[in-house]
């Protein structure tokens, strides 16, 4: 056997220990064999990686289309609570930080009915309010400041319903004049 001479044990190619030469820089074989193999782990690295990637991107459309909106519904009527009120403004609060802050709204049809959609699980406070002013605004359910409302909760995919009110008047304040009868008679 002479010194480029590989030592054979049942398989082809070179041992392992002699990969380098003498003089330490690798045999041409042995420097394909590396590259292919780096390059095939690289491959597959990159293959791994970019899988768990695009799993981690389809496991978040898939979480965020399983969220599941949640509906509070209701029907907004006048005083004498049969006569159906178009067009007033209701609106959801949620507690954030120790205030309320408003989010989402919708309006009453000519039923009176509204559906406040796409509604995240939580406890909300519902306002009706007339835009026109001629209706007294109020939270449900009958309070004048969302400290005093009542709770409403919704769950996920939750539709809650019968979050009803009827508004009342604004009362409105004159003074009767009377004023003399003209052309009438004087005694």
């Amino acid at each position: 056997m002479t010194t480029n001479d590989y030592k054979t044990t049942g398989h082809t190619g070179p041992e392992p220990k002699n990969w380098l030469r003498r003089d330490g820089r690798c045999r041409g074989r042995a420097l394909k064999t590396l590259v292919g193999v780096l390059l095939a782990l690289s491959v597959l690295l990159c293959i791994r990686v970019g899988a768990a990637v695009r799993e981690d991107d389809r496991s978040a459309r898939i979480d965020a289309s399983l969220i599941q909106d949640g509906h509070i519904q209701g029907t907004v009527t006048g005083r004498e609570g049969t006569t159906p009120l178009d067009g007033i403004q209701v609106c959801t609060y949620g507690r954030i930080g120790g205030e309320w802050k408003s989010g989402s709204c919708d309006s009453t049809s000519a039923n009176g009915g509204y559906d406040i959609a796409e509604l995240e699980a939580g406890t909300y406070r519902v306002e009706f309010q007339d835009p026109s002013g001629a209706y007294v605004s109020e939270y449900y359910d009958d309070a004048i400041d969302p400290d005093y409302g009542t709770d409403v909760v919704v769950g996920p995919g939750e539709t809650v319903s019968g979050i009803d009110a009827t508004l009342a008047l604004v009362p409105i304040y004159g003074y009767h004049i009377r004023l003399p009868l003209l052309n009438s008679a004087q005694p």
